[in-house]
């Protein structure tokens, strides 16, 4: 299956006064079977050009979200509103598991395009990490010069 969508990602992490953002534009592929939506991703550590980080957003019938991501950082984040569940980090130092909670999820998806928002918070042995609201936007289209932003 070609990439020939183009995923936007903005991701903002507020932790106490603080908030940081991140921002994605990269080429994935739409895939919608008949209880769960794929999207499929592939970005680059920043630091090193080769290390690939392949990336799946999969939303199922239930409206659960779960990020796999694997290359050199792995790990799985599922979200699925108002339950908690555990997740997994890899590090350099190893394995964390991290608690999800997710407070919004709202999509609107099809072979055209739409958008995904996720409004969540982490912890850490539930001890508060982070609140978490990443927007996703996907369009049909060329992407020629799309890359890795910032």
């Amino acid at each position: 299956m070609g990439k020939d969508y183009i995923v936007s990602i903005i991701g903002t992490q507020i932790t106490g006064e603080q908030a940081e953002e991140v921002q994605l534009l990269v080429p994935c592929s739409y895939r919608k079977t008949e209880n769960t939506v794929y999207l499929n991703y592939s970005e680059f550590d920043k630091n090193n050009d080769n290390s690939e980080i392949k990336s799946t957003l999969e939303i199922d019938e239930n409206n659960m979200v779960t990020l796999i991501r694997d290359g050199t950082q792995k790990s799985k984040l599922t979200l699925e509103k108002g339950k908690r569940h555990l997740c997994s980090y890899n590090t350099d130092f190893g394995t964390i598991m991290i608690g999800a909670f997710a407070k919004e999820i709202n999509y609107d998806l099809n072979e055209n395009g739409g958008f995904i928002e996720l409004l969540y918070s982490l912890d850490v042995n539930t001890e508060f990490l982070s609140t978490n609201l990443v927007l996703i936007r996907i369009k049909k289209g060329e992407n020629k010069n799309v890359s890795n932003c910032k």
